[in-house]
């Protein structure tokens, strides 16, 4: 498996390592600046030591089996130099090169100071009162200093009982100055789109509310602006007087559930992963704690940077929580636009100790379970202090993602829907008939009478069905009429339970629907949604998860789709322009693709056909990797094998096939695409497009697949 391209590993202390004593032991004086070096990869040593050392080093970059960048103060930059055959420093003074990609003058050029966010607070308000709260402090830090938070909703100096609550914060690292923009920046967003009359906005606003604390760590930040007043500071923990010489404590391994482990916080003052001296022992931690105890937020969204990631719990181990399908289906959802990595901390970074989701999501004695998330914004290049150029657009990355997270908030507290989408089909008479299994939130009863059906055939108005209990625990069922060929139906589901709480499915419905059609053929160009899902139950890929996007191509990636018209199609992991060749790429294990089901029952032939990209032969493992396409008659129960390959195409490939080739019968016809990584330092992308299918029904050979 190779290395994940882009990550920032910060310090784990008190392992038995070379030098861990001197080069990784109490922290210097904040006001020693740091380095920026690349530390080669050219023999097993120099392997070897990364390897036994990366939980102790800074790591902000790195090329599987080539190369690590680390941050280095310059009192240990010749001790590293000393580990490895190669240490070129690539930038020597970051603070300073951070300070002189900004705008010049003092207060962090474009970039907010403390007293600027804080007006800036204030202007947003006289800006946008009818959405935009007067801020509020939730409390103050070591040092005195406030923390600030607004409420951001169509009556936002109301508490309004019954509102779905989400929460988003900002700066419990000091140096991340865009976390606290990007905050600040979703404020005024929401607020000039509603007052512009949005309509998807203004629907937002009036049905939830949203709470943003843009600088959870003040004194932090402002010691920044004492050492560093043009931009460029590296603090990173509070201000704490650990009365060792010492200061500071990370704010994100402060929280008090599975606080104090050893592999993912430091229990030495001087580390920059320290801990604590107990459990929420911080009164910024406590503010935060307070503020959520206080409130039924469903979901919480903690800016941090750099690394382009969306991480989810648990970070002090690599278990699963009980709804890793739902985080899974969330962090999905909130990447498929911005290329980020989604999982687990400890897949795809570093293991977390005491950190924000972890409480969020594991404490569900002091509050109700909230969904956490952390978006690590920007690239290696970006570093924390972005240039001022990409502000804007590291901001753009994540607009989407708590747009969805609004949108989505009432769905988690509401039942959970189990649910087979309709096959498409080749049936144009008697009805098409559907279940679905409700579970109340917490175990609270399902109204029957609020569970109904909404369909609508080629775009038209929705019609209602209410569906019925069918005597099977939970399960009702409800039926759609028949359509003429060629139709397209969408539908969704909702119900809510006894407690007046409402979900839909798909999640994020009306905007996300379920879909089939009707006729005896079927062809997908990728543009639309048209049912293709992602994730088999043994999928454990940490990165390059199939998406459906315009792909920015690579050596190892299209940079096109398939189609003549258009331009999506499905990829292993959208890239990033000006990333690393294996950014994003499958790493870790396989990620898969599934087809719709096609009924196809009574067909006499059936062919199909799909244009594939397949590389496996870049990076240091090459053609170590392997692609699989496997082919279902009974709707996914059993499969059989009708591609295995580990040659690569590096190019769009036509792949078609005669069904019978393979099975006796037709049925329920699906088709899933598997990438697997298993090389260590291999590229490994993949992209399907322009599926076609089509049955014949009488004793007349259907011939090829149609064109794609």
């Amino acid at each position: 498996m190779k290395f994940h391209a882009l990550i920032r590993i910060c310090l784990l202390a008190a392992l038995p390592v070379l030098l861990v004593a001197t080069l990784f032991g109490p922290a210097l004086a904040a006001e020693e600046h740091h380095a920026l070096v690349r530390f080669w990869i050219d023999n097993p040593v120099d392997e070897a030591y990364i390897a036994q050392n990366h939980m102790l080093l800074d790591i902000v970059a790195r090329e599987a089996g080539q190369y690590v960048d680390i941050v280095v103060r310059h009192s240990d930059l010749e001790q590293l130099r000393a580990q490895g055959s190669r240490v070129e420093v690539v930038t020597a003074d970051l603070e300073n090169f951070y300070a002189s990609r900004l705008s010049g003058r003092d207060n962090f050029g474009i970039y907010h100071t403390y007293s600027e966010g804080v007006a800036w607070l204030d202007s947003m308000h006289l800006l946008y009162p009818e959405v935009i709260s007067a801020k509020w402090s939730i409390g103050q830090s070591h040092e005195g200093n406030e923390l600030w938070c607004i409420r951001v909703s169509d009556n936002p100096e109301m508490d309004e009982e019954g509102e779905p609550e989400i929460l988003f914060d900002a700066l419990h690292h000091a140096r991340e100055v865009m976390a606290s923009e990007c905050a600040m920046m979703l404020a005024d967003y929401l607020g000039a789109q509603y007052q512009a009359g949005d309509p998807e906005i203004t629907a937002l606003l009036e049905e939830n509310a949203i709470y943003i604390v843009p600088m959870v760590n003040p004194d932090g930040f402002l010691y920044n602006e004492m050492l560093n007043p043009n931009g460029g500071g590296m603090w990173r923990k509070n201000r704490r007087d650990n009365m060792d010489g010492t200061w500071g404590v990370d704010c994100n391994r402060n929280y008090p559930y599975e606080w104090g482990c050893a592999w993912g916080s430091s229990g030495d003052p001087g580390n920059d992963l320290y801990r604590g001296p107990s459990p929420g022992s911080e009164p910024e931690v406590q503010a935060m704690m307070n503020l959520i105890n206080a409130h039924d937020f469903v979901l919480r969204q903690s800016y941090h940077s750099t690394g382009n990631l969306t991480l989810y719990p648990w970070g002090y181990t690599t278990d699963d929580t009980p709804d890793e399908a739902i985080f899974r289906e969330l962090s999905a959802a909130m990447t498929m636009y911005n290329g980020y990595t989604a999982g687990q901390v400890g897949e795809v970074l570093y293991d977390v100790c005491g950190g924000s989701f972890d409480w969020d999501y594991g404490e569900q004695f002091a509050h109700t379970k909230i969904f956490g998330f952390t978006n690590e914004i920007g690239t290696g290049y970006d570093g924390y202090w972005p240039p001022e150029s990409r502000r804007q657009a590291l901001f753009e990355d994540n607009i989407w993602p708590a747009l969805y997270m609004i949108a989505v908030a009432s769905d988690l507290r509401g039942p959970t829907f189990s649910h087979a989408q309709l096959p498409y089909t080749s049936r144009t008479t008697g009805t098409y008939e559907l279940t679905a299994t409700l579970i109340g939130f917490e175990g609270a009863q399902i109204d029957p009478q609020s569970v109904v059906l909404q369909y609508r055939v080629d775009g038209g108005d929705f019609a209602t069905v209410a569906l019925v209990a069918t005597g099977e625990p939970g399960e009702f069922g409800g039926s759609i009429a028949a359509q003429p060929d060629g139709a397209l139906v969408e539908y969704y589901l909702s119900g809510a339970d006894v407690m007046g709480r409402s979900g839909v499915s798909p999640r994020g419905a009306p905007g996300a629907l379920y879909t089939f059609e009707v006729g005896e053929s079927f062809t997908h160009p990728m543009e639309a949604d048209r049912g293709w899902s992602v994730g088999d139950t043994d999928d454990d890929a940490s990165s390059g998860i199939w998406v459906r996007v315009d792909p920015v191509g690579t050596d190892a990636q299209p940079d096109a789709d398939h189609s003549e018209e258009g331009s999506f199609c499905w990829v292993t992991g959208q890239h990033i322009a000006g990333e690393s060749l294996g950014y994003n790429d499958v790493d870790g294990g396989k990620t898969t693709l599934l087809s719709p089901v096609y009924d196809f029952a009574g067909a006499s032939e059936v062919s199909f056909s799909y244009w594939k990209w397949y590389s496996n032969d870049q990076g240091n493992a090459p053609n170590a990797d392997w692609w699989d396409v496997l082919l279902s008659n009974d709707g996914g129960a059993t499969w059989v094998e009708i591609e295995h390959t580990e040659t690569s195409t590096n190019a769009w490939v036509d792949m078609s096939f005669d069904l019978f080739d393979y099975v006796e019968s037709a049925g329920q016809v699906q088709l899933k695409f598997v990438a697997a990584d298993e090389g260590d330092g291999s590229v490994v992308e993949a992209a399907v497009d322009d599926f076609a299918i089509a049955g014949m029904f009488t004793a007349t050979a259907v011939g090829d697949a149609p064109e794609a």
